[in-house]
């Protein structure tokens, strides 16, 4: 049976060759030296016979881009045919032979993938149905053995539905049929058969939640995968569910100089804190955000909402108006179209807008043009009385919109 084996495997390799000397003389090299964390990257998105996933190619570009970004050397192929991706799997694990010690590996695929009898396939993009593909992912796993490594990690998100053929997902088995090796991590983004989630954002919830994870300087590898399968879990409502086999020889951080934390789950904490303060109008809220989790989900878009309520906000600026007017506006996020608007805060029953504007009200424009760039709204109101000597509001009350004029 061994020999069988190695027959097969020698089969592969020149046929994988003779394929790709054909049409793939500048596929990039793999697995460059000198570096010692390493990671092969696919994302099969463009199918000639399945159904298209619009997420599978983002995915392995965000994956690709995180590990990246944690000292990985990263190899990003995309749209794999048979001989491609046959030939990317076969190269990097004849790379890895008779290197220097290194510290990680890490294979990710993301694509359709299906079962066909005791095998599960990895499903390049001119798949034939009925026919039987070059790569499984005990292909995988061996070509993956190769070099002095002390932690390997094999991620695939597969089990994608099909609606061309049959509206449901391609049959993936992986519970409990492989035999991984020690010091290997083997993760699937979904439970045995189940389907795994495209998402109906720009990444799939896996993907999202994984990448999130590994940037948590207090989460070692086995931490950041359990953290993953529960934060999916979480989005889908329990529809799916990750899974993970095998078992790490030591200790490691995606994050380099990680150190474990005591705090357990970081990214529940993350999405508690965001909750909290996601509709505030204070920048300083969004300033401890973006400080206490630089790398998390919501770190952008608190950056984003910092500058702009930092820009528009100013105590001075309400406190003048309010002395002059005897109004107070301010700008606050509106979450549910993702933008910013003026509100009214407070108007003083003697002012001159007392009667014409009314606590809440939204203002729309100001002299009929919307609130200039990089102008607070009390000031562009000053602004606007000082240049007319007059007002005119469009603001919106509940649903309806007012026009309001007003002489000093």
């Amino acid at each position: 049976m061994q020999f069988q084996n190695y027959l097969i495997s020698i089969q592969r390799r020149v046929a994988a060759l003779l394929l790709a000397s054909l049409c793939l003389a500048g596929l990039p090299v793999l697995a460059k030296p000198g570096t010692d964390r390493l990671a092969l990257v696919i994302g099969n998105g463009e199918y000639d016979q399945l159904s298209d996933l619009k997420n599978a190619v983002n995915d392995a570009e965000l994956v690709a881009q995180t590990l990246e970004s944690l000292g990985f050397d990263v190899t990003l192929l995309k749209n794999l045919d048979d001989a491609a991706i046959d030939k990317a799997v076969l190269d990097f694990g004849e790379n890895l032979v008779d290197r220097p010690a290194g510290e990680a590996l890490l294979f990710y695929y993301s694509g359709h993938g299906i079962q066909q009898g005791a095998d599960s396939y990895l499903l390049p993009v001119d798949y034939q149905v009925g026919s039987v593909p070059s790569i499984t992912l005990k292909d995988v796993l061996q070509e993956l053995q190769g070099g002095n490594f002390d932690s390997r990690f094999i991620v695939v998100d597969a089990c994608r539905e099909d609606t061309r053929l049959s509206n449901k997902p391609l049959t993936f088995q992986h519970s409990n049929q492989y035999s991984v090796p020690h010091g290997t991590i083997l993760a699937f983004s979904t439970s045995s058969s189940d389907p795994a989630v495209d998402g109906t954002g720009r990444y799939s919830p896996y993907t999202k939640a994984l990448t999130t994870a590994m940037k948590h300087s207090g989460l070692d590898a086995s931490g950041v995968f359990r953290e993953t399968g529960k934060e999916v879990f979480k989005r889908t409502n329990g529809q799916q569910q990750p899974q993970i086999t095998g078992l790490l020889s030591q200790e490691f951080f995606f994050q380099p100089g990680g150190q474990r934390s005591s705090s357990v789950n970081f990214i529940e904490e993350e999405s508690r804190a965001w909750k909290n303060i996601n509709s505030s109008s204070n920048p300083a809220d969004f300033l401890d955000f973006f400080t206490r989790f630089p790398d998390g989900e919501f770190a952008a878009m608190a950056r984003k909402r910092y500058a702009s309520l930092e820009t528009y906000q100013s105590e001075e600026e309400r406190a003048q108006a309010r002395s002059k007017y005897g109004v107070v506006l301010v700008l606050e996020f509106d979450q549910a179209n993702d933008t910013s608007l003026v509100r009214v805060s407070d108007v003083d029953s003697d002012s001159l807008l007392s009667g014409k504007l009314m606590r809440n009200d939204v203002v729309l424009t100001i002299n009929h043009k919307p609130l200039p760039k990089g102008v607070g709204p009390n000031k562009a109101l000053d602004q606007a009385f000082d240049a007319k000597g007059r007002l005119d509001l469009l603001v919106r009350r509940g649903t309806s919109v007012y026009n309001i004029s007003v002489r000093k």
